[in-house]
C-alpha cells in the first residue's frame, strides 16, 4: 500500500512541476490508465487534476467484441481483467507467462505468437506491454484466439473445396461429353465418310441431322458425294465406251492387216511376178510395219479384254527364266536404238511357277519396254526374279523418271479377275512396277503412260501376291 501511494505521489509530483503526464496507476488488484494535468490559478500551480479509467474485465469485454479474441490484463502475475471464463484457461496462461520468465529488459515485440494448451482449446497467444506503462511494473495485456475453431474452419474450407473440385470435375466431364456428342462425334462421322468414299463406298450413313453449322457441312458433304459418284459413273461409262471402241477397232483392223500381209507374201514369193531387190527391200519394210501394226491391234484387243474383265487366263507350270529372257529380248529388240543397259537376274526356283506364260511375258515385256523408253541413254534397267515365302516376285527397276508412290498406287488400285478360278499353288507369279523417283514434275505423265503396262501383270497374276519396288 505505501508503495502504490508512492507511485501515485511520484506522478503527482511530476505534474506539479507543470508537465502533463499519462501513465498506468497501480492500485490494489487493479490498475488504471490515468492522465495528470496541472491546475493553474494566477499563474501558479495550485493542484493536479487526475483522470483515469480502470483497466479490467469491462474493457476486456469491449476489446473482445471488437477484436474477436480473448483479452486479458495483468499487473505482474495478477490478472486484473479477462474474458477467459474458465479458471483452467487462466491458469494455463499464467503458467505460460511463468515459463517465459519475463524481465524488464525483455523486448516483447520479438517474442512472437505463443501457443497455450488449455483444457478445452488451444490458444494462439500474443503478449505485449500496456502502452505508457513502466517496464519495471510489468503491466501486460494478452490477446488469445482459439486455434481449434480456426483449424475446424480450415477443415471445413478444405472439405468445401474438395466438394467444389468434384462438382467442377463432373461439370467438366458433362461438358466434354456434350462437346464430344455435338462436335467431335459428327466430325468423326464425316472423316469416316470421307475414308469410305475413298474406298468406293458412297452410301456410308453419316447420321447427322442438325440445323447448325455442322449440319450444313454434313449436307454439303452428302451433295459432294453424290456429285463425285455421278462423275465416277460417267468416267466408268466413258471407260466402257473406250474399251468397246478398242475391241471393235482392233477386230476391224485384223481383216485389212491380214489382207495386206497376204498380198505382201504373194509379192515377196514372186507369185504375182518378179520382184526387184529394191522392191524386196520395200516389202521387208512393209513386213516390219505390218508386224508392228498387228502388235498394236493385239495390244488394243488385250487392253480391251483387261478393262472389260473378259480376259481368260491359262495357268500352267512354267519355268520362269525362259519367259523372263524372251520378254526382255523382245523389249530390247524394240529399243535397239537406245543406249540403255538391261541386266537380267533370275534366282534358282524350287519348282516351276504356275502362271499364264503368254500374259506374264507380255507384262514383263511392257514393263521393260517402258523402262527403256523412259530412261535416258547411259541408264540401266534391272530385271530380278526371285522366290519369297512361296511366291514368285519379279522386280523391274530403272534409273528413269519414275512415278510417285501415290500415282503408282492409284494406277494399280483395281484388278482384273480371271475367267476361271485359279488353282491353289504354293508359288504364284507376281510382278512389280517401276520404282518411283524424285521427278515429281513428270510423275503424272509416267503414270498415265504405264497404265496399260501395269494392267497386264495384274491380269497375268490375278489373285497372286504383289511386290512393289520403291528403290531406284
Amino acid at each position: 500500500m505505501p508503495r502504490r501511494r508512492a507511485a501515485r505521489d511520484s506522478l503527482v509530483n511530476v505534474a506539479l512541476r507543470g508537465r502533463p503526464i499519462e501513465s498506468i496507476l497501480i492500485e490494489r488488484d487493479a490498475h488504471y490508465q490515468v492522465v495528470l494535468t496541472p491546475v493553474v490559478a494566477d499563474d501558479q500551480i495550485v493542484g493536479v487534476l487526475l483522470l483515469g479509467a480502470q483497466i479490467g474485465s469491462e474493457l476486456a469485454r469491449e476489446l473482445r467484441a471488437q477484436m474477436r479474441c480473448e483479452v486479458t490484463f495483468l499487473s505482474g502475475t495478477t490478472i486484473t481483467g479477462t474474458t477467459l471464463s474458465d479458471p483452467e484457461d487462466r491458469a494455463a496462461l499464467l503458467r505460460m507467462l511463468g515459463h517465459l520468465e519475463l524481465r524488464p529488459t525483455t523486448d516483447l515485440r520479438n517474442l512472437g505468437v505463443q501457443r497455450v494448451n488449455g483444457p478445452h482449446f488451444v490458444y494462439l497467444t500474443l503478449v505485449q506491454r500496456i502502452p505508457v506503462s513502466a517496464r519495471s511494473a510489468q503491466q501486460l495485456y494478452v490477446m488469445q484466439r482459439s486455434f481449434d475453431p480456426e483449424t475446424s474452419f480450415l477443415k471445413v474450407m478444405q472439405e468445401d473445396m474438395l466438394v467444389l473440385a468434384i462438382i467442377a470435375l463432373v461439370l467438366a466431364l458433362i461438358t466434354g461429353l456434350f462437346f464430344s456428342e455435338q462436335i467431335i462425334r459428327p466430325m468423326q462421322r464425316l472423316v469416316r465418310g470421307a475414308q469410305e468414299m475413298e474406298q468406293g463406298n458412297y452410301d456410308y450413313p453419316l447420321g447427322i441431322k442438325r440445323r447448325d453449322e455442322i449440319g450444313y457441312l454434313a449436307d454439303r458433304f452428302s451433295e459432294m458425294r453424290q456429285r463425285e459418284r455421278a462423275y465416277l459413273n460417267s468416267l466408268e461409262h466413258t471407260a466402257r465406251l473406250k474399251s468397246q471402241f478398242l475391241s471393235i477397232a482392233s477386230h476391224e483392223l485384223r481383216t485389212p492387216i491380214s489382207v495386206l500381209r497376204g498380198y505382201r507374201d504373194l509379192l515377196s514369193d514372186g507369185t504375182l511376178g518378179t520382184v526387184t531387190p529394191k522392191q524386196q527391200k520395200a516389202l521387208e519394210a512393209m513386213r516390219d510395219y505390218l508386224t508392228r501394226l498387228t502388235r498394236v491391234a493385239e495390244d488394243a484387243a488385250h487392253f480391251a479384254e483387261v478393262k472389260g474383265e473378259r480376259l481368260t487366263l491359262d495357268f500352267q507350270p512354267y519355268e520362269v527364266e525362259p519367259i523372263l529372257r524372251r520378254a526382255v529380248g523382245t523389249a530390247l529388240a524394240e529399243g535397239a536404238r537406245r543406249a540403255v543397259h538391261v541386266e537380267v537376274q533370275c534366282e534358282t526356283m524350287t519348282e516351276p511357277a504356275e502362271c499364264d506364260a503368254e500374259n506374264l511375258g507380255n507384262a514383263i515385256m511392257q514393263l521393260v519396254t517402258n523402262g527403256i523408253r523412259f530412261t535416258p541413254d547411259g541408264g540401266r534397267v534391272d530385271v530380278h526374279a526371285f522366290e519369297r515365302e512361296g511366291s514368285l516376285h519379279i522386280e523391274v527397276k530403272d534409273t528413269g523418271i519414275g512415278i510417285s508412290r501415290r500415282s503408282c498406287a492409284s494406277s494399280c488400285r483395281t484388278g482384273c479377275p480371271a475367267s476361271r478360278p485359279t488353282t491353289t499353288s504354293p508359288r504364284k507369279a507376281s510382278s512389280s512396277t517401276r520404282p518411283a523417283s524424285a521427278s515429281a514434275s513428270r510423275s503424272r505423265a509416267a503414270s498415265s503412260r504405264r497404265t496399260a503396262a501395269s494392267s497386264a501383270p495384274r491380269a497375268a497374276s490375278a489373285r497372286a501376291a504383289r511386290s512393289w519396288s520403291s528403290s531406284r
